[in-house]
């Protein structure tokens, strides 16, 4: 289940930033947020899950807050990027679910500056795609299928043309 829903991410990631290429998209691209998100948020927990029944341990800090600077090997670095990947997605993710709402939630001022700023806050998105990207090559018990890696260099392509569209949309306005 845990293989899944991180390649269900991954794809539903890739296709989402996609999708924001186009305004003609824009209720697909919410719905596929949703739905990206959900397997985002699942992913860990199944990671919390995966170590309680093979070690007999609870631990949700370890797979949500235990960030490093300095990691202990490369496991654990690219195990941080998931870490990054999913608070960054998160942030970005609020803060479109709630832009008309969140000054009730964080108050006036910090909601205007969300409100008039939430789409410069997306801009993260595209770097959570890189921790994602090499969060799943490098610790994906996937990323040794030639498919897989086939699969995760389209993906980039995918996202390079959707940032060069946009770059290129953005000039020209």
């Amino acid at each position: 289940l845990q293989r899944i829903t991180g390649i269900s991410a991954f794809v539903l990631i890739t296709l989402q930033i996609f999708l924001s290429t186009n305004r003609k998209f824009t209720k697909l691209h919410m719905l596929n947020g949703i739905l990206a998100y959900t397997f985002i948020f699942i992913h860990p927990i199944l990671m919390v899950i995966y170590r309680y029944l093979y070690n007999s341990q609870i631990d949700p800090f370890y797979v949500y807050v235990d960030l490093c600077v300095l990691c202990d090997g490369p496991y654990e670095f690219y195990l941080n990027l998931g870490r990054v990947a999913f608070w960054t997605i998160t942030l970005t993710f609020i803060t479109a679910r709630l832009r008309g709402n969140i000054a009730f939630i964080t108050g006036k001022k910090v909601g205007e500056w969300i409100g008039n700023n939430w789409r410069k806050l997306h801009l993260l998105n595209y770097v959570a795609f890189y921790a994602v990207s090499f969060h799943s090559y490098n610790i994906g018990t996937d990323s040794v299928n030639n498919l897989f890696v086939y699969f995760f260099w389209f993906c980039q392509a995918v996202v390079i043309y959707s940032i060069g569209k946009k770059i290129v949309e953005f000039k020209r306005s």
